[in-house]
């Protein structure tokens, strides 16, 4: 079940007891992307390295990557400054080559996703555990399924915390990420009531060509007034706000006694101020933080 390293590439026959799987000669290095880090995400700069190709042991797959997307996950570390290594947490690619083992053998040639939060996708090669993918269907190319994970699983994380809180719609914030945009077509074919709130007129063309039959746009005057409006009109009493800074407060406002906030994300780079105090002691309302984790889903 071990790999050769030897002849300038890495060969990873099948282990005894296992069915052959197909060797496939992989470069003895590969690129992996470094990320330096920057309190303004716009001076953050990348740069490739050459390191070793990782070997699978017995049990794991050696996956050439595809494609690899870019989270708010990912870049939220890098604004603390610093390099950052072994980045990217979810992607898909190409199983190459096998450790040994039958799961792992039968995965070799095959188009998986691949999850993992300790980052591993924003290079050429990585090593997984066979029974940590996620198969990808035949004819589903790798770079149709590079986001297969993190905002799918988020977006039914959200509407299932939704049903749980018995709320029948919900506020959304950020509403034009993809996220946002994914959360549209998944709350209409569940039944769930959704309020995307956006802060520019073509973000919101963009949501109602998918469908969004309730937009805010808070650039346009008395977005406030409407938002109440809709909270009234269709029960809300929960949100999901990816902004924070004095956002979550102002969405707290507008809720109804008993209601939460779910924060789960930072986009203005502020953490969580002007939380009006009696909204919290007198009215119950509950300010709670969210985010892509094992179950429970939402902390």
């Amino acid at each position: 079940g071990s790999c050769d390293a030897s002849g300038g590439g890495i060969d990873c026959p099948a282990s005894p007891g296992s069915r052959p799987a197909p060797a496939m000669a992989v470069p003895a290095t590969m690129k992996s992307i470094v990320v330096n880090g920057h309190a303004d995400l716009a001076q953050v700069t990348m740069e490739l390295e050459e390191v070793a190709t990782p070997q699978p042991k017995e049990g794991e797959v050696l996956i050439k990557l595809v494609a690899a997307p870019l989270n708010p996950s990912d870049y939220g570390a890098w604004r603390g400054g610093g390099q950052f290594r072994n980045q990217g947490k979810e992607g898909a690619g190409v199983v190459v080559a096998s450790g040994g083992g039958a799961a792992a053998d039968a995965l070799v040639g095959k188009g998986v996703g691949i999850a993992a939060m300790q980052g591993c996708s924003y290079q050429q090669y990585t090593t997984m555990p066979a029974t940590s993918l996620y198969p990808l269907p035949d004819g589903l190319a790798p770079e149709d399924a590079a986001s297969f994970w993190v905002n799918p699983y988020t977006a039914v994380g959200i509407v299932e915390t939704v049903r749980e809180k018995k709320s029948p719609a919900f506020i959304h914030t950020a509403a034009a990420s993809q996220l946002g945009q994914m959360l549209v077509k998944f709350c209409k074919a569940e039944g769930v009531g959704l309020v995307n709130v956006v802060r520019r007129e073509e973000q919101a063309e963009t949501l109602r060509q998918l469908g969004a039959e309730h937009v805010v746009v808070t650039d346009k005057e008395g977005w406030q007034d409407q938002l109440k409006g809709l909270v009234k009109d269709l029960k809300i009493t929960v949100a999901f706000d990816a902004i924070a800074g004095g956002n979550s407060a102002q969405l707290l406002g507008v809720l109804p006694a008993g209601s939460t906030c779910f924060v789960y994300g930072r986009l203005s780079g502020e953490d969580l101020h002007s939380v009006n105090v009696g909204d919290l002691i007198y009215s119950t309302k509950t300010v709670a933080g969210g985010g892509v984790a094992p179950p429970p889903f939402w902390a």
